[in-house]
């Protein structure tokens, strides 16, 4: 797993890539904590490079979530198509992402 951020002066950018399950909890939630501690008030996501996730990951990502929204900052999600390993994962879990989080179109 691995992720690389930037600001690119409007929002942090982050890109997630690699396995994103139990194995990998611990570096996630250090990776997310590394996140938080920028200061910028938007935080962009592209999950695209995931290329395997479980349930542990979606808890992880909605701690974020709710962690950056208690800061009065907000999560922006790039969507991804249904076939994706993220999506499709959800989908086996019942989780409705948009209902979680800001999914957004489009390139960063």
């Amino acid at each position: 797993m691995a992720v690389q951020s930037a600001d690119n002066g409007r929002y942090l950018e982050v890109a997630c890539t690699g396995s994103a399950s139990i194995g990998s909890a611990e570096q996630w939630v250090s990776a997310f904590r590394d996140v938080q501690k920028s200061p910028s008030p938007l935080v962009r996501l592209d999950l695209g490079a995931i290329e395997d996730v479980d349930l542990t990951f979606f808890q992880i990502l909605l701690s974020l979530e709710k962690s950056l929204r208690s800061q009065g900052r907000h999560l922006l999600v790039q969507s991804l198509d249904t076939e994706h390993p993220v999506s499709k994962q959800a989908a086996v879990l019942g989780l409705k992402l948009e209902h979680y989080l800001t999914m957004v179109e489009g390139q960063s």
